[in-house]
């Protein structure tokens, strides 16, 4: 199974502007990092990532990120927050590949 998340760049970091992205928007925080390139801050829709978490070759497969709408990059999902009780994903590490 392949998978393509689409993300967006964000400038905003930190605790307030991430809450901020899972209260209003319905969206959560990533980063994708690795590879000798500098980390890049990302919005991914929260509905996205929830449905495509539910398989298993979602952790194992190299994962291709279309960002802005640009060129997909291959990653992998390195790791994932979650909320203790809900069913909400919290924030999403990626590791370029």
């Amino acid at each position: 199974m392949s998978f393509t998340i689409e993300a967006t760049t964000r400038k905003d970091v930190g605790k307030g502007a991430s809450r901020r992205l899972r209260r209003i928007e319905n969206s959560i925080p990533a980063v994708v990092y690795g590879k000798g390139k500098e980390a890049i801050s990302l919005t991914i829709d929260h509905n996205t990532v929830l449905h495509a978490q539910e398989h298993d070759a979602f952790y194992d497969d190299v994962l291709e990120l279309s960002i802005d709408g640009k060129k997909a990059i291959k990653v992998r999902a390195q790791d994932m927050q979650r909320h203790a009780t809900k069913p909400k994903v919290l924030h999403v590490d990626f590791i370029r590949v």
